[in-house]
């Protein structure tokens, strides 16, 4: 399938045809006495020719214009079947053509199945001095162009739009670094004036491409490749722009080397910004955690210090106490115990050996740990109980506890349950003497 021509090749085509309708112009009077030499020079033209004589009616046709409108020969514009609109859009053209002048331009003709032709069509009289002998009419069929072109504006449509769309900063420039495009944002931010000129005067307010040399869009020139890196720039307002900037191919020749390159840029400024935020408030807490660190370190040592005096004071306290329950324990021993035994051997009553038993009992209690450890592992039980469990560790059914504190034995069942909830017995079948027992 043959390629479409473009623009400039159609305009060409059209130039030359204009051109050559000059000729039949002139060569009019003698082509149309040689029709055999006319036919010759356009039956091989791949565009509409035809002839109409003074009275609008076609005396000639060439192969294409056959093939694209029937025989016409004989007939007037009138007798062809197109809609009124084309028609008279024709009769017009001859008419002006017959009155001597040439008709040029494009056209569209409706077809009769709605669609739509587009032509460049030439019009021209053919002359024999002042006196019209006819006309002479060339259509050439531009139809495919316009679809494309068409086509090519719905392109550039959806194009502009998508670039409008990008909030970043975009600019294409050529091998000698001049923008030769750039989009609204980097209008917005350098001006609407910089097409034509030097990126890095634009953006650098440099008088010499940037450092180092050669720069990221120079780069793509020699190598095709993507190119990125950060900067920072100086809008029109002289305020400065940090910048990631991306570096790519815009545009190549024939030969697919680059003739433009395109530059994205987003602005990172918020983000540099916030970087440099940061490792200022890094540094300074390095530097406050160094400080305070010494400060610790220092009461650290001061601790230190503390502690072992402390030791010391402590192994002091524990050795002190030691001796101190020592020397109890032995003064009990030989002051105390000694005098309960003599007392035993009297007369007592009943009343009289209870209290002795609990005053020995107690005795016994001072230069023991029990009630000591009684008190430490179950914090929760009062003094009263405590001293409940003081006698039945030792054998005493709850009347004569009862008795001795001076409260009924219901109170001291109570008690009894209470310490047997609090000690963890309750529900259980363990005996609560031989539990307390087990505290030596």
């Amino acid at each position: 399938m043959a390629a479409k021509p473009t623009r400039e090749e159609l305009e060409q085509r059209i130039r030359a045809l204009e051109k050559e309708a000059k000729k039949l112009t002139q060569a009019g009077t003698e082509l149309v006495k040689s029709k055999a030499m006319f036919k010759a020079v356009v039956e091989g033209l791949p565009f509409d020719v035809f002839v109409l004589d003074p009275d609008s009616r076609y005396v000639f046709q060439n192969s294409i214009c056959k093939k694209n409108w029937g025989n016409i020969i004989g007939k007037s514009p009138e007798d062809l079947p197109v809609n009124k609109k084309t028609k008279y859009l024709w009769l017009d053209n001859n008419r002006r053509a017959l009155s001597g002048e040439t008709v040029t331009g494009e056209v569209v003709y409706d077809r009769l199945d709605g669609g739509k032709n587009f032509f460049h069509n030439i019009i021209v009289p053919i002359c024999d001095g002042k006196k019209i002998l006819g006309i002479v009419g060339v259509l050439v069929d531009i139809s495919d162009f316009k679809q494309t072109e068409a086509l090519l504006r719905e392109s550039e449509s959806k194009l502009s739009a998508m670039l409008s769309s990008i909030g970043d900063h975009m600019s294409m420039m050529d091998k000698n670094l001049n923008i030769i495009w750039a989009n609204e944002i980097a209008g917005e931010i350098f001006g609407n004036d910089i097409i034509g000129k030097k990126c890095y005067e634009v953006y650098h307010k440099r008088t010499e491409p940037c450092e180092p040399y050669p720069c990221i869009t120079l780069r793509v020139f020699q190598d095709g490749k993507i190119h990125k890196h950060d900067t920072q720039v100086i809008g029109q307002d002289g305020k400065t722009i940090f910048f990631h900037c991306t570096a790519n191919v815009g545009l190549r020749d024939k030969e697919g080397k680059p003739t433009a390159v395109l530059e994205i840029s987003s602005d990172i400024t918020e983000k540099v910004r916030a970087e440099k935020a940061l490792h200022t408030a890094k540094n300074e807490l390095e530097y406050r955690v160094r400080e305070r660190t010494g400060e610790l370190e220092l009461k650290t040592k001061n601790l230190e210090e503390i502690n072992t005096a402390m030791k010391v004071l402590l192994k002091k306290r524990q050795e002190d106490k030691a001796e101190i329950e020592n020397n109890v324990m032995t003064n009990v021993k030989k002051l105390v115990v000694p005098y309960f035994e003599k007392i035993k051997k009297a007369e007592l009553d009943d009343r009289q050996e209870a209290f002795l038993s609990i005053i020995e009992s107690n005795l016994n209690e001072i230069i023991s740990p029990f009630t000591r450890q009684m008190s430490l592992k179950y914090l929760n039980l009062t003094p009263t109980e405590i001293r409940i469990a003081n006698l039945i560790r030792h054998g005493s059914p709850s009347k004569k506890i009862a008795e001795l504190m001076n409260v009924s034995p219901r109170t001291i069942d109570t008690h009894r349950k209470n310490m047997r909830r609090k000690i963890g017995l309750q529900g259980q079948r363990g005996n609560l003497r031989s539990y307390l027992l087990s505290f030596h």
